[in-house]
């Protein structure tokens, strides 16, 4: 169940209307990317500038949001973090062979 439909979008449009940085505006687009998206996107996840930076605060929400989760010694837990540990595992085979 997706509770924030599309809210990396919407705080992107938000934080555009107070502000012209595109960077900092980028990553918050992109903010949920590494969550969610199939081992097909890395090649074009690499390209966003910074993506180092995604790649850090991915990891740093989901120790952050665990207990929604139910814990970090849950399932739902472990998948996320699985999942983000096969994308960050793919960028890195990618960007620093």
């Amino acid at each position: 169940i997706q509770k924030f439909p599309n809210h990396a979008l919407v705080s992107a449009e938000i934080y555009q209307s107070i502000s012209s940085d595109e960077l900092i505006a980028t990553w918050i687009r992109h903010d949920m990317d590494l969550h969610i998206m199939p081992a097909s996107q890395v090649p074009e996840f690499i390209t966003l500038p910074g993506f180092e930076v995604l790649m850090l605060t991915a990891l740093a929400e989901l120790n952050a949001n665990a207990s929604m989760f139910g814990g970090k010694e849950s399932t739902s837990y472990k998948i996320k973090l699985k999942h983000l540990n096969s994308r960050c595992r793919a960028i890195c085979k990618l960007v620093w062979p």
